[in-house]
């Protein structure tokens, strides 16, 4: 049978048959990993789980571990020890630094950056061009739109929400629920109280003298 140019095609990584004499190296388990296209790269300590698509030119990088039945998109290059929960979804051409972690159900839209060290916790939705500096970490249902920025060691609550373009300054402490429309700038260190709507530049308050 010919495939079609751009079929999706069920690869089957099948153990190989068990040799007559003892063998030192562990047989890989039957596993399944769609593909859109030939050109994805997988290296060979990677844990792939059941059900995974992998768009073209994806670059799977050491001690990967990709959840079952997740998601990711042409051009997409995962770091080392990045780790990716069940059934997320991971668009096109993001990039995750090394030690990041996406949990289960998450939505990353296309061209985010997401540094070292960043958690992003369960049901989390990142808008295109989204960023996530080192250390940043998202609670659950947080909501980020697109071209935001979130800051180094930025602390944000459960279902959180924070509009297109706005800023989270490094540092930032949001508790839940907690809105940031469009284009507003949260600075530095700041404490959000939990259920606060940030509608323009936060500063931290001045104490008088």
């Amino acid at each position: 049978m010919t495939l079609r140019p751009f079929a999706l095609v069920a690869a089957l990584a099948l153990a190989a048959p068990a040799s007559a004499g003892p063998t030192h190296h562990r047989q890989p388990r039957a596993k399944r990993v769609l593909y859109d296209a030939p050109h994805a790269s997988i290296h060979p300590t990677a844990s792939i789980g059941h059900r995974v698509w992998l768009g073209d030119g994806v670059q799977v990088g050491p001690h990967v571990i990709l959840g079952d039945r997740s998601s990711v998109d042409h051009g997409t290059q995962l770091g080392p020890h990045v780790k990716i929960g069940h059934d997320a979804q991971i668009a096109r051409d993001v990039q995750l630094s090394p030690h990041a972690r996406v949990g289960d159900r998450a939505w990353i839209g296309p061209h985010v950056d997401i540094a070292p060290h960043v958690l992003v916790t369960h049901d989390v939705r990142l808008g295109a061009g989204a960023r996530l500096q080192p250390h940043a970490c998202l609670g659950d249902r947080v909501d980020v739109g697109p071209q935001a920025v979130i800051g180094s060691h930025a602390r944000l609550g459960h279902d959180v929400r924070v509009g297109q373009g706005a800023v989270i300054g490094a540092g930032a402490v949001l508790g839940d629920r907690v809105v940031v429309l469009p284009g507003a700038q949260v600075a530095a260190g700041a404490r959000i109280p939990q259920g606060a709507v940030v509608g323009a530049s936060h500063r931290r308050p001045r104490h008088r003298r």
